[in-house]
């Protein structure tokens, strides 16, 4: 059924005002696709071009879109604007322009969400030949939040989040600070360029700029507070994730497969973090990188990597100090990560010695020694399982428990086949397999970075640390023998589609009691687990398996009693 609403017009807007919220998924504004032809709406226009929604307020997009532009809107930190697809519809950005579709500037405290289709995954979709799909620039931005969108076909970038250094003294790096960027649930693929581009890439040496006839060079914002998870990126022409001047990134639990198609040098990695950059790069999947899976080029003065997993890389992870003179002190801790079939380094540690030039125009060797410390990791097939360039003669590793298995070029192939089955329950995920040489094998000396594994099991589970991304768990018991029971007490739910890529649907009967909401993998190991109150809201429950592992699972709903 239809859901009716009554529009009223303001001044003439293409922008309607809705009322009767709960008869109009809640729209306080539809944005009139007629708006959508490259001017901007925003607060300081007038006409049909007048947009200012106040703080809280539900802005509906409905229909097929080109070339979208909002400038300038505010919501609050309790009240955000949220920027969401028209009722149970899906949003289509169509563009053949090279502007980005979707351009928002200037703006704090916005939410765009595509998840108002519940029958969808991203109710907000690109398919289109912008340079990106969605931009996010200005000088004033604070608090923007994008998920559940779908990108594709863009001429350069899926997202693109930063605003570049220009000869406007406001652009320049202290002049300007983007803050609290969240990024998730979001599916990227089939682009020419970068999946995700957050933040400029020359945070080092800045940029030159002519300005008055005059060449400067400035140098560009920071990014604090930049979350980026549970995104899938695929099928990139360039670099899958490449994020810079993000000092303090949290970016965890993303896919990224089949990066660098285009096959364009020193754009083929699978995640490039670049300079000015550091927090925390836990629990990804990085598959079939066109070259390094992990490139990290100038990392600030404090950096973790752990839990991640490797899957067909030339090269696991690259370490550079090039763009890290400007900080006094760096810090560098790659944990517990799984290295499968890279081809040739499975570290690669390079410093560049921090030259400068003195007064006398004359290079200067500044030794500003660091130690790199790497530990519990897993490198599959590499011909180097280190490299290290280190002009910094001050420079040591402290690398402890990790195991490394050589190539054929080392070894008999049957060698290095009947290992990798020796240590693993499967060849996809990688998990490790009962009596695994890796269980309790790793050192505890990370415990102050890493407690839990990939897939959220607190960490250790016996004595010391497994080596990798994944702790091993006992399988659980068997459940007890079964019992007579009362016909009127069994709980009948339905749980569709069977067999699921993306989101699990569940439809419960009434709780009458405090219950539980279990699912398992066929080895016990528990992947869910939710609470429903007694009489509660909670009967329709959507689940997000894209983490999951190919496999069996039973779902299992628990009388509290």
């Amino acid at each position: 059924m239809k859901n009716n609403y009554l529009p009223i017009v303001a001044l003439m807007l293409h922008i309607f005002t809705i009322s009767g919220f709960s008869q109009n998924c809640n729209c306080d504004f539809i944005i009139d696709t007629s708006l959508a032809n490259g001017i901007s709406i925003a607060p300081w226009r007038t006409g049909i071009y007048h947009f200012n929604p106040p703080p809280g307020s539900t802005v509906c997009l409905k229909g097929i879109y080109k070339d979208l532009r909002i400038d300038g809107i505010s919501g609050t930190i309790d009240s955000p604007i949220i920027i969401k697809n028209y009722c149970d519809s899906v949003v289509q950005f169509v563009s053949t322009s090279t502007n980005p579709p979707f351009s928002l500037s200037n703006s704090k405290y916005v939410h765009i969400t595509g998840s108002n289709a519940p029958s969808v995954d991203y109710g907000i979709t690109f398919d289109c030949n912008g340079s990106s799909g969605i931009s996010v620039t200005g000088l004033d931005v604070t608090n923007i939040e994008i998920d559940h969108v779908e990108v594709k076909k863009t001429s350069f970038a899926g997202f693109m989040i930063k605003q570049d250094p220009s000869c406007d003294p406001h652009t320049w790096l202290d002049s300007t600070t983007y803050h609290n960027i969240i990024i998730h649930h979001n599916y990227i693929h089939d682009v020419l360029g970068e999946g995700l581009y957050l933040g400029n890439s020359f945070w080092q040496g800045g940029m030159t700029r002519s300005c008055s006839g005059q060449n400067i060079i400035v140098y560009p914002h920071q990014i604090y507070g930049l979350k980026v998870y549970d995104n899938i990126i695929r099928n990139t022409g360039y670099d899958g994730l490449q994020y810079g001047c993000s000092p303090d990134a949290e970016v965890y639990n993303n896919l990224v497969e089949n990066t660098g198609l285009q096959k364009v040098s020193q754009q083929t990695n699978g995640v490039q973090i670049g300079g000015g950059s550091g927090g925390k790069f836990y629990n990804n999947i990085i598959r079939n990188p066109g070259s390094t899976a992990l490139a990290l080029v100038g990392f600030t003065d404090n950096t973790d990597v752990y839990n991640n997993l490797i899957v067909n890389a030339y090269e696991g992870f690259f370490a550079d100090t090039r763009d890290s003179i400007r900080y006094p002190k760096i810090e560098l801790r790659i944990y517990n990560n799984t290295l499968i079939n890279t081809s040739q380094n499975g570290f690669t540690i390079y410093d560049n010695g921090y030259q400068y030039k003195n007064a006398q125009n004359q290079w200067v060797f500044f030794p500003k020694g660091y130690q790199p410390r790497v530990k519990n990791n897993i490198i599959i097939g590499p011909y180097f399982d280190f490299r290290l360039i280190l002009r910094d003669p001050s420079i040591t590793i402290d690398s402890s428990n990790n195991y490394k298995l050589k190539t054929p070029f080392t070894s008999p192939p049957q060698y290095f086949v009947s290992q990798k089955l020796a240590l693993f329950a499967d060849t996809f995920s990688y998990q490790l397999k009962q009596n695994s040489y890796l269980i309790d094998k790793g050192t505890n000396a990370v415990s102050s970075v890493v407690t839990t594994d990939l897939l959220g099991v607190p960490r250790p589970q016996g004595n010391f640390y497994d080596i990798g991304a994944y702790e091993y768990v006992t399988p659980a018991a068997p459940p007890p023998p079964l019992i007579a029971i009362n016909t009127n007490e069994v709980k009948v739910f339905e749980i569709y589609p069977t067999t699921v890529s993306n989101i699990l649907n569940i439809n419960l009967p009434e709780i009458t009691t405090k219950s539980e909401l279990l699912i398992y993998d066929m080895l016990g190991h528990l992947y869910l687990r939710q609470l429903l109150e007694e009489a509660s809201n909670q009967q329709n429950i959507n689940v997000d398996i894209r983490q999951f592992h190919q496999g069996f699972y039973v779902c299992t709903l628990k009388n509290g009693r």
